[in-house]
């Protein structure tokens, strides 16, 4: 019969996070750890995930948002020159046409 591993000596570090924040680990230092770790050394560590982690967040906000941003602008172009295409023959409308299309694909990608 398979189990799965427990470790025998865990330490919980619990997260929480407020209104409209990122989640974030408690600087809370646990008695477990007295005698292991300094709690300066403990402290520094639970700052630079929780930085890490905010960073990471930002990151993935800020693709999110570029990636809409190109797929809504590409498919106004590709509209933009499907209306051309029918009320011009300039040839401004394949232009259009193709730099839409490429702008709306490249996030499918």
């Amino acid at each position: 019969m398979l189990r799965s591993f427990i470790p025998q000596n865990t330490i919980t570090i619990r997260e929480y996070s407020g209104l409209g924040q990122r989640k974030q680990f408690y600087r809370k230092y646990p008695l477990e750890l007295v005698g292991i770790i300094a709690p300066k050394e403990f402290y520094q560590s639970i700052d630079t995930i929780n930085y890490v982690r905010g960073r990471t967040f930002t990151r993935k906000t800020l693709a999110v948002c570029l990636l809409f941003t190109i797929l809504f602008v590409g498919s106004i172009i590709t509209i933009l020159g499907g209306v051309l295409t029918a009320f011009t023959s300039r040839p401004v409308w394949i232009t259009l046409l193709s730099i839409g299309g490429t702008m709306f694909a490249i996030p499918t990608l």
